[in-house]
């Protein structure tokens, strides 16, 4: 069985994940992940039915907080810097929220980075399988590199 590296020429995507909140300890510098998100169930109210229909709007923004927790490594010991973003898919495929690129660099000497970006509002205009896709793009590349997509069940319920 061979393994597959995830990643662009100089960085190798570890691991990404979803949760609510996550807690950095001073002491070790490590990083407690809570409530990861698998799945979760929305209650619509009839307002927000009126509000969408009024406003015209294809969705929803829901005031979740959340965190997506990212780390990599570098494969050389020259320094890398890079882009990374997020986009939103629902389950139909199509991309509702992009969020705009952030900056990072990993100087020499240090072999990985953990990224810890929080995000609110999360769209949302359907029930089913959402998917967080995860890129980078590092400095003088062209286009964003797709490393990781993290599943996200959503299921919306009407008042009755």
């Amino acid at each position: 069985m061979n393994f597959k590296e995830i990643g662009t020429k100089n960085l190798r995507h570890l691991f990404s994940v979803l949760c609510s909140s996550s807690v950095l300890s001073a002491d070790t510098n490590n990083l407690s992940l809570n409530n990861l998100i698998e799945k979760f169930t929305v209650q619509i109210t009839k307002e927000m039915l009126e509000q969408k229909r009024l406003e015209n709007a294809n969705g929803y923004a829901f005031p979740f907080e959340f965190e997506i927790i990212s780390r990599f490594s570098k494969k050389i010991d020259d320094p890398v810097a890079f882009e990374i973003k997020y986009e939103f898919v629902n389950p139909k495929g199509n991309t509702i929220a992009e969020l705009p690129p952030n900056n990072f660099g990993i100087q020499k000497g240090i072999k990985s980075i953990r990224i810890r970006s929080k995000f609110s509002p999360l769209p949302v205009d359907d029930s089913g399988e959402y998917t967080i896709v995860v890129l980078i793009k590092e400095a003088g590349e062209e286009g964003f590199t797709e490393v990781d997509r993290i599943p996200l069940e959503i299921n919306l319920e009407s008042e009755e």
